[in-house]
């Protein structure tokens, strides 16, 4: 059995001719042009309907994986700034916070 060369182009066989492989791949036209492609989905704007409000100080919904419940460390877990509700954990003295490191 014979090894291919080092830095041979790879090629196939379309219509009985040889052409290099890039050539004989068929092109999608929705997937080859970027401008026909939809935007991905924001990850982050991402939301179960049933899933509690975010706040500002929270860095992900409640009960994504990798996250916990943390003082807020605006109100130091009071809910309130001044007599009035925090603004960062929306009053409850709690926000969602990433957990770990990496």
């Amino acid at each position: 059995m014979a090894r291919p060369l080092l830095g041979a182009i790879p090629r196939a066989v379309v219509d009985g001719t040889v052409q290099p492989k890039d050539a004989a791949m068929p092109t999608n036209a929705s997937t080859s042009n970027p401008s026909t492609q939809r935007p991905a989905p924001d990850r982050d704007a991402v939301q179960a309907p049933n899933a509690a409000p975010m706040n500002p100080g929270d860095e992900a919904p409640a009960g994504t994986p990798g996250t916990g419940e943390n003082i807020c460390p605006a109100c130091h877990g009071s809910g309130r700034i001044r007599g009035a509700a925090c603004a960062t954990c929306g009053g409850s003295g709690r926000i969602v916070a990433g957990i770990g490191g990496a």
